[in-house]
């Protein structure tokens, strides 16, 4: 029997009207794997929402910037340094917040175009 090696098996299947045993093996075991896949999308769109909001710690920055309007001196320069840090940290978590849910989105891309 010829094979059809450069074919999909959608391909063979429709020239042919029958698939080969090696391709109808390779067939079902895609779709036993991607049984066992079933739930990745609800895990992987669980895992995107985990990320914290970009405003996270407004709140937080909002108190410490009350409270250093009340400092003098060397205090408030020192809360000037501390929410310095904080808006530093903010940032950077929102940017690995940002690439985290890119890469989760483009996972889920993968997973939907393999099904």
């Amino acid at each position: 029997m010829t094979t059809w090696s450069n074919m999909s098996a959608r391909e063979e299947m429709l020239l042919t009207g029958q698939v080969s045993k090696e391709r109808l093996e390779a067939l079902i075991e895609k779709s036993e794997a991607l049984e066992a896949m079933d739930g990745i999308e609800a895990h992987i769109e669980e895992a995107s929402v985990q990320y914290p909001a970009e405003d996270f710690l407004e709140k937080h920055k909002d108190q410490l910037m009350q409270l250093r309007n009340k400092l003098r001196g060397s205090n408030r320069e020192a809360m000037d340094a501390i929410l310095e840090s904080l808006d530093d940290l903010a940032q950077m978590t929102f940017y690995s917040s940002e690439y985290g849910r890119s890469e989760l989105n483009e996972a889920m891309t993968l997973f939907r175009a393999s099904i």
